[in-house]
């Protein structure tokens, strides 16, 4: 059984191109641990976590089809079908770890899904926070 818990959060940073955003929450969390996303091999099973079209806490599995670089940032290709509200959420591989960060998918064709790559997502997250921090030291 899935258990909603509330938590109070401050919003530390947004980065929109990428749907990455940092919450701040005063309570300790097990996080997903960050995969090495140059690591990953075609055809490796992944899932996409969301909620898409409003379904809560949803689960969709695919693979991984290709690795892109798009204006020199590193992306996914996956069959895992994106919706509205997968988009920013985690792509997770086999043994559980954040491998990236699904993006975006391309219009009018089925499964052709795009996840911003973890070492890309890991650099940009820490972006956000050392921002966050130097303005509230």
């Amino acid at each position: 059984t899935y258990e909603w818990d509330r938590y109070n959060a401050i919003l530390a940073g947004i980065n929109p191109e990428f749907d990455i955003a940092i919450l701040k929450i005063d309570k300790e969390l097990t996080p997903l641990e960050f995969g090495d996303s140059e690591e990953v091999k075609i055809s490796n099973k992944v899932i996409a976590v969301g909620n898409p079209a409003g379904l809560e806490f949803t689960v969709t599995e695919g693979t991984i089809s290709a690795t892109r670089e798009f204006n020199n940032i590193q992306f996914i290709q996956h069959s895992v079908p994106i919706n509205p509200g997968n988009s920013g959420g985690p792509l997770v591989d086999k043994n559980g770890e954040l491998i990236g960060i699904n993006n975006f998918k391309v219009t009018g064709s089925e499964s052709l899904g795009f996840a911003l790559a973890s070492n890309e997502a890991y650099s940009i997250a820490n972006s956000i926070i050392e921002n966050y921090d130097a303005q509230n030291e």
